[in-house]
């Protein structure tokens, strides 16, 4: 035997328009979260570098690697999620352990103390990730994804590459690089060798998606139980 809703038509109807538009809006605004943001610095590369990542040191402890952004190149603020290089030459990778910092750097493009690191470094030095390279095969795009960095467009971008246990085996490696023509978007120094003013690695700083906030797929959730609810009442 069949039950009448205990809900008059017109209520009904003016419940599910309601819902309806409810669930219009927070689909739109899934559809509207902030898309990945990035920006590759240095491109398009005019050769390859093996510096920090893929080759055996040729002088020096090789245990610091600095490089600076131009922050005009860099186009404005960003929250960086993840850094990425792109193999130049294809070898096998160092191994060690690698601790990424990041900073609003206290030198500009080409003007890197080359004498004492931690002059160059920012007052906002924050601890990007630790991660370890076992060596083996270089990927095509070598990826480091770490604590979101909050750069503000103003001021030139220093990443800070510090090394232990570094060692190398195999044929080198090298990520795509300006050498000596970078034209002011970077420069760069480090204990690995030679080469800083108009040198450095072609970088991919990377801002992740924003996900839809906890409460909107809570709200969208409640919206399509309520909408089975009020058909199913309708249909009875």
């Amino acid at each position: 035997m069949k039950t009448k809703s205990v809900f008059p038509l017109s209520l009904m109807r003016n419940l599910l328009g309601t819902l309806g538009t409810m669930l219009t809006m927070v689909l739109l605004g899934l559809g509207l979260s902030t898309p990945a943001q990035a920006v590759i610095v240095g491109s398009p590369a005019s050769d390859g570098n093996c510096f920090p990542f893929g080759c055996a040191f040729i002088a020096g402890p090789s245990t610091r690697y600095q490089q600076v952004y131009d922050d005009a190149a860099l186009g404005g603020p960003i929250t960086i999620s993840e850094i990425r290089f792109f193999l130049n030459i294809a070898g096998r990778l160092n191994s060690g352990t690698y601790t990424l910092r990041l900073s609003h750097s206290a030198n500009p493009v080409d003007a890197l103390d080359t004498l004492s690191f931690g002059n160059n470094v920012g007052s906002d030095d924050a601890l990007f990730g630790v991660f370890v390279l076992t060596g083996g095969p270089a990927p095509a795009t070598l990826s480091f994804v770490g604590a979101p960095f909050a750069y503000d467009g103003l001021g030139d971008l220093l990443l800070d590459i510090q090394v232990a246990g570094i060692s190398h085996a195999g044929l080198s490696s090298s990520y795509d690089a300006r050498n000596d023509d970078a034209g002011g978007l970077f420069s760069r120094v480090h204990d690995f060798g030679t080469g800083f003013e108009g040198y450095g690695l072609v970088t991919e700083f990377t801002q992740a998606t924003q996900a839809p906030e906890p409460a909107t797929l809570a709200l969208l959730g409640v919206g399509l139980a309520a909408l089975g609810f009020a058909r199913r009442s309708r249909a009875a």
